[in-house]
């Protein structure tokens, strides 16, 4: 769906201009000239971010901010004016404007502050729609997902973000933990500053503690330059530490310094640097079992982990496996592009039933090679790896001898349920076909694929 961004401005040539280069930029615009008629078109429509000029004809746009924070709270103001000062500014920002732009506007500044400010006002629309109690919401950020574990993150994570207090994150390889922290980020105050990101695991020790604390030149052999450490660049936001559990031991100790403190010198440094970070950690281990391992200093820990969330295994919320599919194929095949848009249902049912060890990185990987190695629309079991495609075939020890009146889940078997189906419907395909819960067009497939009587 395409943003709306609304102009108010009294000078035509400003209105000409954005308007402009926001259809250019991708944006559906609208525009007026005034106060009344900026709320004649808030009264119509709200748009996505709100551009509006600090002096109008029958109005100060300033004084105007409260009211449009207390009608519209998850509509971005972006004040302009050509006649700019800090004091301004802050008076604006304090007033609840998104964000301040001084004419003539810079058009890179433009283009970054509205990503921002769609970006913000998608995610509190989210907010507020589970607020209001719509219904399951389908997606967090970049999570995506309708079973009662998410939402249930996804509550915690509308709760917790506002808040500046470290956040440890848990759950197992792939399950997603930094599009947790990402979310984390994209909704608290510190949204407008950087998230920076460590893999405590990927880096070796005597590179991690220059990456993370920076060093001066000629700190050690090979520092040719002062290089700025991970505390640093994310000042004033998120520094996420993946894999905190992997952490060198002596680093933890200058770790745990830092969040007393709040402040480092630099390796090789001989003054003191104030940071203001928030602190986002992950591990896919056990945090308990890894402090009676040794690996983890108990005070760090109750340092990092004030809020504890945890990201389910895909496992464990088999019914989001749809709803995934679906929403990595659109994506995917855009990137690579291709023309694929859905998966057939023996494909899909293939993909429900198999355990996912690598959780929705391993599904992602295998929507990837299928969409980069076939052509077509749909994608089909036969494009599916063999180890996601045979779960479909595999018919458990025992099948032959169950209940004959019990019909076993499709995904563990084929053509002994389809077999058994169509005798207890006497051959109705359309009742056999519900009975598998599977379409009467892919049952038909079946039929024809092993070569079954209709009886």
């Amino acid at each position: 769906m395409t943003n709306t961004v609304l102009v108010i401005d009294d000078d035509p040539v400003v209105l000409r201009f954005l308007d402009h280069v926001l259809r250019r930029l991708g944006y559906d615009v609208r525009l007026g000239e005034s106060g009344a008629e900026l709320w004649k078109q808030l009264g119509s429509e709200p748009p996505d971010v709100l551009i509006l000029d600090m002096m109008l004809p029958d109005a100060n746009g300033v004084e105007l901010l409260p009211d449009l924070r207390e009608r519209y709270p998850s509509l971005p103001v972006v004040v302009s004016t050509a006649h700019a000062t800090v004091d301004l500014a802050v008076e604006a920002m304090k007033r609840g404007a998104y964000d301040f732009l001084t004419k003539p506007v810079d058009l890179r500044r433009l283009e970054v502050t509205l990503q921002h400010a769609t970006n913000y006002h998608d995610l509190t629309e989210e907010v507020a729609a589970y607020r209001r109690g719509l219904g399951a919401l389908e997606s967090c950020g970049e999570m995506v997902g309708r079973h009662p574990t998410m939402q249930l993150l996804y509550a915690q994570i509308e709760n917790v973000a506002p808040s500046n207090v470290s956040v440890l994150i848990t759950g197992e390889s792939g399950t997603g933990k930094e599009l947790v922290a990402r979310a984390l980020h994209a909704k608290s105050r510190r949204a407008q500053g950087a998230f920076v990101d460590v893999n405590c695991a990927a880096i070796p020790r005597e590179l991690l503690e220059s990456e993370m604390f920076g060093h001066e030149k000629g700190a050690f052999t090979g520092a040719h330059r002062q290089y700025v450490g991970c505390f640093e660049r994310a000042h004033g936001g998120t520094l996420f530490l993946d894999e905190i559990c992997e952490l060198d031991v002596q680093l933890q100790v200058k770790l745990l310094r830092v969040l007393q403190d709040g402040r480092f010198t630099r390796i090789g440094g001989d003054y003191k640097i104030t940071t203001d970070v928030r602190i986002i950690s992950a591990t896919n281990r056990d945090p308990e079992q890894a402090l009676d391992e040794g690996k983890l200093r108990e005070d760090l820990y109750y340092r990092l982990n004030v809020v504890l969330l945890h990201v389910p295994r895909l496992r464990e919320r088999q019914s989001d496996v749809p709803l995934l599919a679906r929403h990595y194929i659109e994506r995917l095949a855009r990137i690579h592009k291709k023309s694929f848009r859905d998966i057939e249902e023996e494909a899909l049912e293939a993909m429900i039933a198999c355990d996912w060890k690598g959780n929705v990185r391993e599904l992602i990987n295998v929507l990837e090679q299928a969409i980069v190695l076939n052509q077509g629309e749909v994608i089909t079991l036969e494009m599916l790896p063999p180890h996601v495609a045979r779960v479909a075939r595999e018919v458990p020890a025992g099948a032959a001898s169950a209940n004959e009146n019990d019909i076993l889940p499709f995904r563990l078997t084929e053509k002994l349920e389809i077999e058994k189906a169509l005798r207890l419907t006497a051959g109705n395909v359309g009742e056999a076909a519900k009975k598998l819960q599977l379409s009467q067009a892919t049952l038909y497939r079946k039929i024809q694929k092993y070569g079954l009587e209709r009886r």
